[in-house]
């Protein structure tokens, strides 16, 4: 719900609405990335672990469809910078 409400106040809902009206599509990524790289028993730095996310996700990249309204992702980018600057003054 807290997804739909951002995408809402920033006036992007009709762009992004479709496909992250709910969290299914990040809840996939994860679920893909932690199958793969639960056969590491040890890590011995987290640069290590960062390699094996960066490699799961390559992996997986391919499996996944695009975003609907992927072509407007940078007016989510922009809006965000603008309401993270917005923030930042405020504090």
């Amino acid at each position: 719900m807290e997804e739909t409400v951002t995408l809402h106040r920033l006036g992007l809902f009709a762009y992004l609405g479709v496909s992250f009206k709910t969290a299914n599509c990040i809840e996939s990524v994860m679920a893909l990335v932690g199958q793969y790289m639960e056969k590491v028993d040890h890590w011995r730095s987290s640069s290590q672990k960062h390699r094996w996310v960066a490699t799961a996700l390559l992996e997986i990249e391919s499996r996944h469809r695009r975003v609907k309204g992927y072509r407007k992702l940078w007016k989510l980018r922009e809006a965000l910078k603008q309401h993270t600057h917005v923030l930042r003054e405020g504090a």
